[in-house]
Parts: C-alpha cells; sequence; structure tokens
C-alpha cells in the first residue's frame, strides 16, 4: 500500500494539466478519428481511480471526486478557449472527460486489494 496516495494523485493531476494546456500540435493526415476523446476518457479514468483511492473510503468521496473532476474538466475545457494556445473548447471532451471519470470511479470500486498472506 502507497505511503501517501495523495502524491501519485497530485502528481497525475499536474501532468493532465500540462498534457490539457500545452500548445495545439496538428494530426498528422490520416491521423486515428476520435484519438484526442479516448485520450481524454483514458487521462480522467486514471484520474479519478488516483484520487478515489488518495480520499479512500471517506462518505462521499466517489460524488466529490466526479463533481471535482467534472468542474476540473470545465475548466481546461474554458481555458483551451480562453488560451492563446490554438486550442478550442470542446463539449465531447468534456463527455469523454465525464464517460472516464465514471469509469475510473467504477474501477477503483471494483478493486480490492490482495488480502494479506495467512501465517
Amino acid at each position: 500500500m502507497l505511503r501517501n496516495p495523495l502524491r501519485p494523485a497530485a502528481l497525475w493531476l499536474l501532468l493532465v494539466t500540462a498534457a490539457l494546456l500545452m500548445p495545439h500540435i496538428p494530426a498528422p493526415p490520416g491521423g486515428i478519428v476520435g484519438l484526442d476523446k479516448g485520450v481524454h476518457f483514458v487521462l480522467f479514468l486514471v484520474l479519478a481511480l488516483l484520487w478515489k483511492r488518495a480520499w479512500g473510503a471517506r462518505p462521499g468521496a466517489s460524488r466529490r471526486v466526479l463533481a471535482a473532476g467534472l468542474a476540473y474538466g470545465a475548466l481546461t475545457e474554458a481555458l483551451q478557449y480562453l488560451l492563446p494556445i490554438g486550442r478550442s473548447a470542446e463539449l465531447l471532451d468534456l463527455l469523454a472527460d465525464a464517460a472516464g471519470l465514471l469509469a475510473g470511479l467504477a474501477a477503483a470500486a471494483a478493486w480490492r486489494p490482495p488480502a494479506p498472506p495467512q501465517p
């Protein structure tokens, strides 16, 4: 078990922020359609999983992770629109974020730590 599960959650949050707010790099012609939405999904799945593990079994932790994650996703989309980084805000990105959050929370609920070895 991690000594401080908040560290990986906070580090992932910083990495996601950097990824979502870096200047736009045009995709090569013939790229994979929908890849951007898949990236959003995976980023937010891991985000939810790590933050749920960091907050543990506290009452309302899943609701807080979902609410904070949705607010964070909306904020990053707004910043993509407002900052001069060549990116745009997309509702479908926010929907992919929400789907990733829900999948991450489902994965966190399904995950059970291994039982300690029996003597």
